[in-house]
């Protein structure tokens, strides 16, 4: 009886070790990284970054803030760079690779290389994986756009070239966050891609906004049958190539009635990198809303006079902003010079407009 026992249990031990074996063999053989990078990717950003943050525990996500070993981009223009040519034999293939390897999103994850070994270098090098193994980084499966950063850092691994920067260096220290500093940041205020695409002042300004006692209950919502580009316009309202911002928040406190607040952002004369933008209108209006832009260009649209005060419809010298509510009569903000904001003008002839006045 005891040999028999003893023998079932080698037996089972033996089959687990085999199990163990299989499992291993399989996800060495298994493209591991594809699930980590493309099917994690469905989930909502927000809870990936959280995911990213949280799982690390407090101490080492402290280091990888620190270090920015992982870090996401938050800022509006970023161009992953090739580094120097350390091999001389390796010219063709580096030469044939453009000199902007990748232009960064907002939200993207990028991970510093130099980073880990303590270094200080003025200028980090970065790369779309952790584990810079030749491995890993064959069975990454780039985004769209990512092939040349891909090719690239085939080099790099080999010590031919140096790992590539983000340029400009202004970037590293400013718009590179932790996982868990954007969470905590933007939370789920910029999931949609339209408004990942705001300028990044204009996302200070609303996040300021949004954590003021006058902003509590407002907020960006898609929903019903209005678009979204019905409730948010990019145009060059007080200057030509500002890419100004006009945007419609709901009062997410009224249950029954729909309320809206607009708000135009225009781009203060600054030559940075990103721009400081400042609010030169906001009005609130009860019921449906929804705008448009007047475009400057006739080409870009027919309808692109509007009443000024005046008996026939004008050009404006820059885009203007139409808004249209359910029985009212059509609004269009125009930037007024003098006085540094957006003016409204009924769209009416102007003796018209004194009959109704």
């Amino acid at each position: 009886m005891k040999f028999s026992t003893l023998s079932k249990t080698k037996r089972t031990l033996s089959a687990l070790a085999l199990i163990v074996l299989a499992l291993a063999f399989f996800f060495a053989r298994n493209d591991f990284e594809y699930f980590k990078y493309y099917v994690y990717d469905f989930t909502p950003e927000t809870e990936r970054y959280a995911a990213l943050a949280d799982t690390t525990g407090d101490t080492v996500a402290k280091a990888v803030a620190e270090s920015k070993a992982l870090a996401i981009f938050t800022g509006d223009t970023g161009h992953i760079t090739k580094g120097k040519l350390l091999d001389a034999s390796y010219k063709k293939e580096y030469d044939q690779l453009p000199e902007k390897l990748y232009a960064l999103s907002f939200g993207e994850t990028i991970y510093c290389v130099t980073c880990k070994d303590g270094k200080s270098e003025k200028q980090h090098g970065y790369s779309v994986i952790e584990t810079n193994t030749p491995q890993d980084l064959e069975k990454y499966q780039p985004r769209v756009g990512q092939e040349n950063w891909k090719a690239y850092l085939k080099l790099a691994i080999k010590g031919a070239v140096e790992y590539p920067t983000l340029l400009p260096t202004l970037l590293n220290d400013n718009y590179l966050v932790s996982a868990e500093d954007f969470g905590r940041k933007y939370g789920s205020d910029f999931d949609a891609f339209y408004l990942k695409e705001l300028p990044y002042g204009v996302k200070e300004k609303l996040l300021d906004f949004y954590s003021s006692d006058a902003g509590t209950g407002y907020r960006f919502l898609n929903s019903g049958n209005l678009k979204y580009s019905s409730l948010l316009r990019e145009g060059d309202f007080s200057g030509q190539d500002k890419k100004e911002i006009a945007i419609l928040l709901k009062d997410t406190r009224e249950e029954l009635d729909d309320s809206y607040l607009l708000l135009v952002f225009l781009r203060k004369n600054d030559p940075s990198l990103h721009p400081e933008y400042y609010i030169a209108f906001n009005e609130v209006f009860h019921g449906k809303v929804i705008i448009e832009t007047v475009y400057k260009d006739p080409e870009e649209r027919w309808d692109h006079k509007v009443f000024m005060n005046t008996e026939e419809k004008v050009e404006t010298r820059y885009n203007s902003l139409r808004i249209l509510r359910p029985e009212q009569r059509d609004t269009v903000l125009i930037y007024d010079e003098k006085f540094d904001r957006m003016k409204k003008y009924i769209q009416v002839p102007k003796s018209e407009k004194n009959k109704i006045s």
